[in-house]
C-alpha cells in the first residue's frame, strides 16, 4: 500500500510541543557548533538552514511540506557549495532523473543512463575537459554521492511501481538536504522513503530525529577520543599491547561513519521522513551474519533487494542451499566492486587492491559459513523471553569478543597500504614475553564475565524497565548530557577538570591531525574517503594540477648522500604558483659573494619547506624580511650589514641540514647557523633517514652508520619495517644531528642556534610537550634555543595557509614570523654573542681541528 501524499498528523503540533522540540534541537545544533563537528564538510554552514527549515516546515500546511523541503535542500546546496555549483548540480541531477522517465522502453532508459554515467565519468577523471574546473572536482563528487546508488534503487522500484509518486517525492528522494555535507551517505530505499513519510505521530518523528542527531554527535565525539588517544602510527607498534591498540583503534574509527549516518537520518526525520535506524550495536555482534544485519543496515537492505533476491530467485532451481550460498558469495563480490565504484565518484580513482579483495572475501566467507551452519542446524523459534543460561551467556560473550577481535584485525588489514605492511605490524606481537599474552587472556576473561553479567541483567528485564522512561526520562537524560558537553567545551571548565578527563574533553574539540596523520596523509579506507586532514574536500577540489612536490619539478637533481636532492644553480621556474629562483650557488635566495664582505654579520638558515618558502615569492620569505628589517634599522650595529643565506629546502630536516652545513654552507664563512625546527621535526628525520637507507645512499657519518647498524634497519625492508627498526633510535639520531651541527659550528667559530617556528595549523597548547622536548634536546646538544611559537596567535588558520589545500605559511604568516624572529634576535643578542665589536669565536670544546 502506497503512503498517502499528505501527513497523517501534520497539523496537530501545539505551541508547547514545538517549544520543547525547538529548545532540544537548538541545544544539539549549539553542541555541533561548539565542537565544530565535521566543519570541513560544511556542516556548520548547514546548521542555520536546518533550524530555520525545521521551524518553517513544521508549521507549513501539509500539502506544501514536500515542496518546501526541496526548496530548503536547494538553498543548503547553494550555501555549502556556491550558487553556480548548486545550479550545475541540480541541472545534472534533473537530467539523470529525466532520462529515467523518458517515454521509451525500460531497457533503453537503462542504456541511456549508462551512457550518461560514462560521459560524467570521463569528465570526473578529466578525460573530457570543461571550462568550468569545479565540475569534475566539486560538483560531480556531490552528484555521485546523491545518485550513484540511489539511482539504482530508483530504477529498480520504478520498474515495479504500482502507484505513481508525486514529482515532489521523486525530486526530494535524490536532493536530500544533508547529502551535500555527508558524501558517505546511507543508501536510502525509495519505497521506504515514501512509505515512512509522516507514517506516525509528527512529534514522535521529530523527537526521534533530534535524538538520533544527538547520538550522532556523541559517536563523532567518541571518534575524536579514539582518533587522538588510541590511534598510533605503524612505526610505533613494538609489542603485543601496541598491536592490540593498533588493530582495535581502526575498528573503533567506524564510529565516524555511524555518527554521520545517525546525523543525516536524524535531519531527515526533522522533515517528517521517519526512516529506520542505520546501525545497531555493531560492536556487540556475535557472528558475521549478525554483523551484516547490524552494521550499515541500509547497505544490507540495498544489496538484498537489488542483487540477492533476484539472483536467489533465478538460482532456486539448483536447490535452496546452493542458491543461498551462491547468491551470498555474489553480493559480497558486488559489494567490493561497488565500494571501488563509490571511491571513483568521490576521489576520481577506481582502486583494485589486494587488501580490498581480502577484506570483503573474508567477511563474505564468514557470512557464507554462518548461513550454511544456520541452514543445516535450522532455526529454533522460542516464544517469550528465554530463561537465563550461564553456559549460553558465556558462549555468547566469547563469541562477541572473538567477533570484535576478528573485525579489529580485518579492519586494520583493510586500512593498510599493503599485505606486507600489515604483516610487519602484526609481527611485532612476537616481541612480547609470554606474560603479556597471559595478561591479554585474563583481560578477555574479565570482559567475558562483564558480558555474562550484562546478559543476566537483560534477562531480568532491566532494559525494558528503563525503556519505560521514554520519552520524558530519556529526553531529560539527553538534555542534561548535552548541557554537560557544552560546559566541557569551555576552556575555563576544562582547566578545572581532572587531568585525564580534561585531556578527553580537549580532544572532543580538537579538529587537527593526530600523530598518525602526520606520518601519512590518511588512515584507511573510510578515513581516506572522508579526508581527515584539516583541509576540506572542497578546498582539495580547488587544488591546481600543477601543485606538486619539489621533487616532481626540474628545479632539483638527485644526490647520493643524506640530502637526496639539491637545487639546480641559476634556476628560474614556478613552484606552487610562485616564482622559484635559485642563485649561482644553488640555493633559493638572493645573490651573495662566496667571501663574506668586511663588516658583515652572516647567518645561514637550515630548514625545510616552511623556511624555504613553499608557495610564496622569494622576497616574501621570513628570512629575507628579517634581513631587510635588520639592515633598515641598522639593528645589529656595530656591524655594517647583515646577510641571511637561506639553504632551506622542502622536505629537509635537521638531518639534511647537518649535511648541507658540511658540504656547502661552511664555505660562506657564516657567523651563525640558524636551524629552523618545528613540531614534526622527528617525523621529517624519520622520513629522510628511511629514504636514505631504502635508496642505498651514503649516510656519511660514522656515528649515524653505527646507530643504523645497531637498529637492524637495512635496505630492502618494507617502509613499515624500516620505520619500526629506526623508531627506538630516532631520538638519538635527531639529537646526534643537532650535536654534530653544534660541534661543527664551534670548531669554526660559528654560533649554533635552533629556532622553533610553529606550523600554521598547530595547536600550541597540545604541542607544548613535543616543543619543549625538541628545544631541550637542542640545548643539550649544545645549541642556543629560540622559539617564536606564539607568532600566529590571534590569527585564523585560513589566513596563515598559503592556500586552502596547503598548510604552508602564507605571506602574512611569514611576516608574523619575521617580526617575532627580529624581536628574539634583538632580545637575545648578548646570548647569541653578537653584542661585541667583532663576531664571536666560541671556544672549541671538542679537541678537533676546525675545517679549513
Amino acid at each position: 500500500m502506497t503512503q498517502p501524499s499528505t501527513p497523517q498528523r501534520a497539523d496537530r503540533l501545539s505551541g508547547s510541543e514545538f517549544a520543547v522540540l525547538a529548545v532540544q534541537l537548538g541545544v544539539v545544533l549549539l553542541l555541533i557548533r561548539s565542537y565544530r563537528i565535521e566543519q570541513d564538510f560544511g556542516l556548520l554552514q548547514l546548521l542555520p538552514v536546518v533550524f530555520v527549515g525545521f521551524v518553517a516546515h513544521a508549521w507549513a500546511p501539509a500539502r506544501h511540506r514536500l515542496p518546501l523541503f526541496l526548496a530548503i535542500s536547494v538553498a543548503a546546496f547553494a550555501i555549502v557549495l556556491t550558487p553556480m555549483q548548486a545550479m550545475a548540480l541540480i541541472a545534472l541531477g534533473l537530467g539523470l532523473i529525466g532520462i529515467c522517465h523518458l517515454p521509451i522502453p525500460y531497457g533503453a532508459r537503462v542504456v541511456l543512463l549508462l551512457l550518461a554515467g560514462g560521459g560524467l565519468a570521463a569528465i570526473r577523471v578529466e578525460r573530457v575537459l570543461l571550462p568550468w574546473k569545479t565540475i569534475p572536482t566539486i560538483v560531480l563528487p556531490v552528484l555521485g554521492a546523491m545518485f550513484m546508488f540511489r539511482l539504482i534503487v530508483y530504477m529498480y522500484d520504478l520498474r515495479h511501481e504500482k502507484e505513481p509518486s508525486s514529482v515532489w517525492q521523486r525530486l526530494s528522494y535524490f536532493f536530500l538536504l544533508p547529502n551535500v555535507c555527508f558524501l558517505l551517505f546511507p543508501v536510502v530505499d525509495y519505497k521506504a522513503f515514501r512509505r515512512t513519510y509522516y507514517d506516525s505521530d509528527a512529534v514522535a518523528i521529530y523527537q526521534k530525529g533530534i535524538r538520533w542527531m544527538f547520538r550522532g554527535v556523541v559517536h563523532l565525539l567518541m571518534y575524536r577520543v579514539v582518533y587522538h588517544h588510541l590511534v598510533i602510527p605503524s612505526h610505533a607498534v613494538g609489542d603485543l599491547a601496541d598491536v592490540v591498540q593498533y588493530a582495535t583503534s581502526f575498528w573503533l574509527l567506524y564510529m565516524r561513519i555511524s555518527g554521520q549516518f545517525h546525523m543525516a537520518i536524524g535531519m531527515l526525520c526533522l522533515f517528517g521522513f521517519n526512516l529506520p535506524e542505520t546501525n545497531h550495536l555493531y560492536y556487540l555482534t556475535s557472528s558475521f551474519t549478525d554483523l551484516w544485519r547490524r552494521a550499515n543496515i541500509y547497505w544490507k537492505d540495498f544489496m538484498q533487494k537489488v542483487f540477492y533476491y533476484p539472483m536467489f530467485t533465478r538460482l532456486k532451481r539448483l536447490g535452496t542451499m546452493p542458491a543461498v550460498l551462491v547468491a551470498t558469495i555474489a553480493i559480497f563480490l558486488v559489494t567490493w566492486l561497488l565500494h571501488s565504484y563509490q571511491w571513483f565518484w568521490l576521489r576520481g580513482e577506481f582502486p583494485v587492491r589486494m587488501v580490498d579483495v581480502g577484506f570483503w572475501g573474508v567477511i563474505g566467507l564468514g557470512v557464507v559459513v554462518n548461513v550454511w551452519m544456520e541452514m543445516r542446524g535450522g532455526k529454533r523459534k522460542r516464544l517469550g523471553r528465554p530463561a537465563f543460561s550461564l553456559a549460553r551467556a558465556t558462549l555468547r560473550s566469547f563469541k562477541t569478543l572473538a567477533m570484535f577481535a576478528t573485525m579489529s584485525v580485518l579492519w586494520s588489514f583493510w586500512s593498510s597500504a599493503s599485505v606486507g605492511e600489515w604483516l610487519d605490524v602484526l609481527s611485532s606481537a612476537g616481541n612480547s614475553p609470554p606474560r603479556d599474552f597471559a595478561l591479554l587472556a585474563l583481560v578477555a576473561l574479565a570482559l567475558a564475565a562483564i558480558g555474562v553479567a550484562a546478559q543476566y541483567v537483560e534477562s531480568e528485564g532491566w532494559p525494558a524497565r528503563i525503556s519505560r522512561l521514554e520519552p520524558a526520562g530519556a529526553r531529560g537524560v539527553a538534555v542534561v548530557t548535552a548541557v554537560g558537553l557544552l560546559l566541557a567545551a569551555q576552556p575555563g571548565v576544562q582547566g578545572r577538570l581532572w587531568g585525564p578527563v580534561a585531556a578527553v574533553a580537549a580532544s572532543f574539540g580538537y579538529t587537527g591531525p593526530n600523530e598518525a596523520d602526520e606520518e601519512r596523509e590518511t588512515l584507511g579506507y573510510y578515513e581516506d574517503l572522508l579526508e581527515t586532514q584539516p583541509e576540506s574536500r572542497i578546498a582539495r577540489g580547488e587544488r591546481p594540477g600543477d601543485w606538486v612536490t619539489l621533487e616532481e619539478t626540474d628545479a632539483v637533481v638527485k644526490t647520493g648522500d643524506l640530502r637526496g636532492i639539491e637545487f639546480v644553480p641559476d634556476y628560474v621556474g614556478s613552484f606552487k604558483q610562485a616564482t622559484l629562483r635559485t642563485n649561482r650557488w644553488g640555493f633559493r635566495d638572493r645573490e651573495y659573494d662566496l667571501e663574506k664582505p668586511a663588516g658583515t654579520y652572516r647567518i645561514v638558515v637550515l630548514g625545510g619547506s616552511h623556511a624555504m618558502g613553499s608557495g610564496v615569492e622569494g622576497e616574501e620569505t621570513f628570512e629575507n624580511l628579517v634581513e631587510d628589517r635588520l639592515n633598515l634599522e641598522h639593528a645589529l650595529a656595530p656591524y655594517d650589514r647583515v646577510e641571511i643565506l637561506n639553504f632551506s629546502m622542502a622536505g629537509f630536516s635537521i638531518l639534511q641540514g647537518m649535511r648541507l652545513l658540511d658540504v656547502k654552507a661552511l664555505d660562506f664563512e657564516p657567523d651563525m647557523v640558524l636551524c629552523v625546527i618545528h613540531v614534526n621535526e622527528e617525523v621529517m628525520v624519520r622520513r629522510g633517514l628511511r629514504a636514505t637507507i631504502g635508496q642505498g645512499r651514503d649516510l656519511g657519518y660514522v656515528w649515524l652508520e653505527d646507530i643504523v647498524e645497531r637498529s637492524g634497519a637495512q635496505r630492502g625492508m618494507s617502509v613499515v619495517k624500516l620505520e619500526q627498526q629506526l623508531e627506538p633510535a630516532l631520538h638519538r639520531v635527531t639529537e646526534g644531528a643537532m650535536r654534530t651541527i653544534a660541534e661543527t659550528a664551534r670548531r669554526n667559530g660559528i654560533v649554533p642556534v635552533a629556532l622553533y617556528v610553529p606550523l600554521t595549523n598547530e595547536d600550541i597548547e597540545r604541542s607544548t610537550k613535543r616543543r619543549h622536548g625538541l628545544l631541550r634536546m637542542a640545548k643539550h646538544a649544545g645549541m642556543i634555543t629560540l622559539s617564536v611559537h606564539e607568532a600566529y596567535l590571534g590569527h585564523p588558520w585560513n589566513e596563515l595557509m598559503v592556500a586552502r589545500w596547503d598548510s604552508h605559511p602564507s605571506p602574512l604568516a611569514h611576516r608574523l614570523v619575521s617580526d617575532h624572529v627580529v624581536s628574539a634576535i634583538l632580545r637575545e643578542r648578548s646570548t647569541l654573542g653578537i653584542a661585541e665589536q667583532e663576531a664571536v669565536s666560541i671556544p672549541d670544546t671538542t679537541g678537533k681541528e676546525p675545517r679549513s
